[in-house]
């Protein structure tokens, strides 16, 4: 048995059950789908998010250091 890429996809899942299922050495291995799960929830500071966005901008802003430079 060999996984095609032109195999079907019920036919797919039925491969990897049976290769999981004697992989494991359980012939009662069934898959589930996983959970979903809630988005977190966050607290955003507008302050300090006001001084990443500064922060980020004065690195913009600031020269690149020349080619020839000894220290890179």
């Amino acid at each position: 048995m060999y996984l095609s890429g032109i195999t079907p996809y019920r036919d797919t899942n039925k491969c990897i059950s049976w290769l999981a299922r004697k992989l494991v050495g359980n012939q009662s291995l069934e898959f589930v789908a996983a959970p979903a799960l809630a988005p977190p929830e966050v607290q955003v500071d507008q302050e300090v998010l006001e001084k990443y966005q500064k922060e980020m901008q004065d690195a913009a802003n600031m020269p690149l250091p020349d080619e020839d430079d000894a220290d890179l």
